[in-house]
């Protein structure tokens, strides 16, 4: 599923309550995000790249539905770039892939 040398890329974070955070960036939140419409509409009749542009969106706006619960991981995700840009092609991968 998820390669853990990649995961621990950015293990120098240090989160509060790591396997709360672990089970929600590998396991709910891309579990939201798959199951959206718009995001499955866009795997199954687009291409790769509308398909990863819907999936982006479509992570950002669950990751502020969820804000106020884990507010250490949005706050990562908008000032990190590189962990931004991380997840979201990990989650994206992962998904489309499978």
């Amino acid at each position: 599923m998820f390669n853990q040398k990649e995961s621990d890329r950015f293990s120098n974070i240090q989160w509060i309550e790591k396997d709360k955070v672990r089970r929600f960036l590998f396991e709910k939140l891309p579990a939201e995000v798959s199951k959206d419409g718009e995001y499955q509409n866009a795997k199954k009749y687009s291409d790769r790249q509308n398909a990863r542009i819907t999936f982006e969106k479509k992570l950002i706006e669950k990751l502020q539905e969820f804000m106020l619960e884990h507010t250490e991981v949005y706050r990562n995700f908008t000032d990190n770039i590189e962990f931004k840009a991380w997840l979201a092609n990990t989650l994206f991968n992962n998904d489309y892939d499978q």
